[in-house]
């Protein structure tokens, strides 16, 4: 299996997720950064990401980008 996790990680970078630790490719929820309000989820060729205080969103495959939407609030 090739490993995407790098891509993951610039597709949430690119929606304004900034996560530097292991990408887990489980397929289970896993939360990070200021009070476990950001999350992702990957399956290892497709997963979701967000930032609960950021309205944050988005997904990402290995085949195409799902949704990607930085919906901050001013």
């Amino acid at each position: 299996m090739q490993d995407y996790s790098e891509q993951f990680r610039q597709a949430m970078h690119d929606a304004g997720l900034d996560y530097c630790g292991p990408i887990i490719a489980d397929g289970k929820f896993h939360t990070f950064g200021y009070k476990n309000k950001s999350w992702y989820v990957f399956t290892g060729y497709s997963g979701g990401f967000g930032d609960w205080r950021k309205h944050i969103s988005g997904g990402w495959s290995y085949k195409r980008l799902i949704n990607g939407s930085k919906n901050v609030q001013a």
